[in-house]
């Protein structure tokens, strides 16, 4: 529901911590939120918040390592000082002259924001806050230089004019945490531009190919999956497994059928056209890992009629449900079970029928639909 009476947004500026119109910068949620409102008709500005790296690498060389050897766990690094955010401050506020037009900041980080160097609305849009990744996934408490920068997001997301999760879970979790933000979820979204065809689904029905997605943050699940594959690769000998990502001495195993592909650069055309390939050609997208297994490359999977093998990890059950009509949770963490869950994803009857309903959970995620609600939620509308 509109919170302020509906006018045509004509400029925007989006923030980043990298090139927001590069498709390398974070998972490319910024470059497709910057070209899925050109192509709307906004003009777009853009501006790179990623850190100094003479600051860095004076912060790095100084505190940074001796930080390190004495708490090797923190992730308390250069991007949360209040240096770095100094610095940011000043960047936002040469932005905001620079750009005196612009009726909407949007900052991909819940980190920083606007709001006290402009009138215009600052909207943040980001996955998870720093508290919830200490918490979360690293499991412990924070550390008191951790507790300051945790202090100093909250009281920027506080102060934003409207705090968007690309997660239903951790919007609610937001809004039990910091009840003072305004945070909401809106769907999540698929960084694609391409529209896919059912055609793909003869060339799916006859792969023998299994597809991982995921960095270096991944490499526990990549190894478990190569393990699996290669118990499965006994009894069918066909079978190919294809990671992209991680490089064979990233993943740190290997055997018969795997192949490594390294990072694929979207905005290099030949990475690109690598990608859709492994994606379109896949039988089963599988992350195995835990507590997080790759959200935003299953999404996109799906959304090209890929039944999907992934553990059942809060969000993605928040999103998706307890049973997959797409496809197969593993819920015993051992080789052998994830090897079965894979024979059954591979094998089982109804395959064409998981493919379409992959892609019809997916679509609902597009940048359009997510674009659409947000521009309704602040009181925008887009002229195309």
């Amino acid at each position: 529901m509109n919170e302020q009476p509906t006018r045509i947004l004509k400029e925007a500026t989006v923030f980043a911590s990298g090139d927001p119109d590069a498709p390398s910068t974070w998972s490319n949620i910024p470059h497709f939120l910057v070209e899925t409102l050109r192509r709307s008709q906004v003009k777009v500005n853009t501006v790179n918040l990623a850190p100094s790296r003479l600051l860095k690498r004076a912060y790095d060389g100084l505190v940074r390592l001796p930080l390190r050897l004495a708490q090797p766990n923190s992730a308390y690094a250069y991007f949360r000082t209040p240096v770095h955010e100094w610095d940011v401050s000043r960047r936002i506020g040469e932005a905001v002259r620079a750009y005196p037009a612009s009726q909407l900041n949007l900052f991909l980080t819940f980190t920083f924001t606007g709001s006290r160097q402009s009138a215009v609305p600052s909207v943040q849009i980001c996955d998870w806050p720093f508290e919830y990744h200490i918490r979360h996934f690293l499991q412990r408490e924070p550390t008191f230089l951790e507790r300051e920068a945790i202090r100093r997001e909250r009281r920027n997301m506080e102060d934003s004019h409207l705090v968007v999760s690309l997660f239903p879970g951790i919007a609610k979790y937001l809004s039990s945490l910091y009840p003072s933000a305004r945070s909401v979820y809106l769907g999540h979204v698929i960084n694609t531009t391409r529209t896919p065809s059912e055609q793909i689904l003869s060339l799916k029905e006859k792969s023998q190919d299994l597809l991982f997605i995921g960095g270096g943050h991944y490499r526990e699940g990549a190894q478990h999956l190569v393990e699996a594959f290669g118990q499965l690769k006994e009894s069918r000998p066909d079978l190919r497994l294809h990671i992209v990502g991680m490089s064979k001495q990233q993943v740190g195993r290997n055997g018969p059928g795997v192949s490594c592909y390294g990072y694929l650069d979207k905005g290099k055309p030949a990475d690109e056209a690598t990608y859709y390939d492994l994606i379109q050609r896949a039988r089963v997208i599988v992350n195995p890992t835990p507590r997080w297994g790759g959200f935003s490359s299953l999404v996109e999977a799906m959304y090209f009629y890929t039944p999907v093998v992934a553990t059942p990890y809060g969000e993605f059950v928040e999103t998706f449900g307890n049973e997959l009509p797409f496809g197969f949770y593993c819920h015993d963490d051992s080789v052998a079970s994830l090897s079965i869950t894979l024979e059954r994803a591979i094998s089982a009857e109804g395959y064409r029928e998981r493919c379409l309903s992959a892609h019809h959970a997916a679509r609902q995620h597009t940048w359009n639909a997510f674009v659409e609600k947000l521009m309704d939620r602040l009181g925008f509308r887009l002229t195309a």
